[in-house]
């Protein structure tokens, strides 16, 4: 059932709304590249987020959390790491990793998870759903 995944509509509703407000978005995915590609195809993501800004970790050689992984994306997607917010579910991966990278972080902790306590990083935000995201997102920007 992997190649019959599909993007939830509130996830759709956030990308939809973000690309109409010229948000740059793009996505930092571990994983081998062909399969992380049919994932990112079968979601159809590049109809909202541009090839260019799609970095899966077994294609550029590096992986979450690296520091190096987020610091490529900055230079060749031209974002200021600062400025940057990064979404993602997993606390190592995506919180840690991009917080180490001096990007802003929003975990999407859907599965109530604790925060560890001896983590170097916190995330900037904590969200439960995509409707506290997107409402969080619409905050921000």
């Amino acid at each position: 059932n992997q190649r019959k995944i599909e993007l939830s509509p509130g996830i759709k509703e956030i990308l939809t709304w973000a690309k109409k407000n010229h948000i740059t978005m793009g996505i930092i995915t571990n994983g081998p590249k062909e399969h992380q590609q049919h994932k990112i195809n079968d979601l159809q993501i590049n109809d909202w987020i541009p090839v260019a800004n799609t970095f899966i970790s077994g294609k550029v050689g590096i992986e979450k959390p690296d520091k190096q992984i987020f610091d490529l994306v900055a230079k060749q997607i031209g974002i200021d790491g600062a400025k940057t917010y990064y979404i993602g579910d997993s606390f190592e991966n995506d919180v840690i990793g991009s917080k180490n990278a001096g990007w802003h972080s929003i975990w999407l902790n859907r599965r109530g998870h604790l925060e560890p306590k001896d983590a170097a990083y916190r995330p900037d935000h904590c969200v439960e759903n995509e409707q506290e995201l997107f409402a969080l997102l619409q905050e921000i920007f």
